[in-house]
């Protein structure tokens, strides 16, 4: 049986590879390092989520709204596309920024410049 396990990778912090056998030295990852893991995401089209905990990880939003949810951000990924809005919505962020990967870092001001243009600036600002 093949065990999985946490595999450091150029593309981004981590990535799930395939080990080797228990005892013995990890295999290298199934795809070539030029390429990066594709990431299968649960599509949410034209969706209105009104008054929800969202988390948002392993989805893509496309065309939908968000009105007065809590939005849970956490390391993975996660797709806003086409005419998404979010109004009056507070956001939890559970974000690892690992030392020494400051490629963290900039996945995570990525993520913010992201929530600043979907969000709906509150009046008065």
């Amino acid at each position: 049986m093949e065990q999985r396990s946490i595999m450091r990778d150029s593309g981004g912090p981590w990535s799930l590879g395939s080990g080797g056998k228990p005892g013995g030295a990890p295999q290298q990852p199934a795809q070539p390092a030029a390429q990066p893991a594709q990431i299968q995401l649960t599509r949410h089209e034209k969706r209105n989520f009104v008054g929800q905990t969202v988390h948002l990880a392993g989805s893509a939003f496309i065309d939908c709204t968000f009105d007065s949810c809590t939005l849970v951000l956490t390391g993975s990924p996660f797709v806003f596309q086409g005419q998404c809005r979010v109004q009056r919505c507070n956001w939890r962020i559970e974000y690892d920024i690992l030392w020494g990967a400051p490629a963290t870092r900039m996945q995570l001001r990525a993520i913010i410049d992201q929530m600043e243009a979907v969000a709906e600036q509150p009046p008065g600002v």
